[in-house]
């Protein structure tokens, strides 16, 4: 999902930094203007991360994806169930990325 979700941005005109562990999530989100991860990561869940990164003082827009509910987490901005199509990931990015 990862590539998907990568090409999908790039598509869409933005530039994606991919992570595959929440490890590698936190030291590439201080360049991110919006973070989109898994909820499932293989070294820590996806709120952890989010934690994390509100504690490491990251204000951008934290968007999480997840094969199961996709209700609200916190401290996630949002939850998006998998998978989610292009045109849904366009009207995220507009929702929470300043124009």
């Amino acid at each position: 999902m990862r590539a998907l979700h990568c090409r999908a941005l790039e598509a869409l005109g933005y530039r994606a930094i991919a992570a595959s562990t929440g490890a590698q999530a936190l030291e590439a989100a201080s360049r991110a203007d919006l973070v989109l991860t898994d909820l499932n990561l293989p070294d820590m869940w996806g709120e952890d991360l989010a934690r994390a990164l509100r504690e490491a003082g990251i204000t951008a827009p934290i968007l999480g994806v997840t094969g199961e509910s996709a209700e609200a987490r916190d401290p996630l901005d949002h939850v998006e169930q998998k998978p989610m199509r292009v045109a849904r990931l366009r009207q995220l990015l507009a929702e929470f990325l300043p124009a």
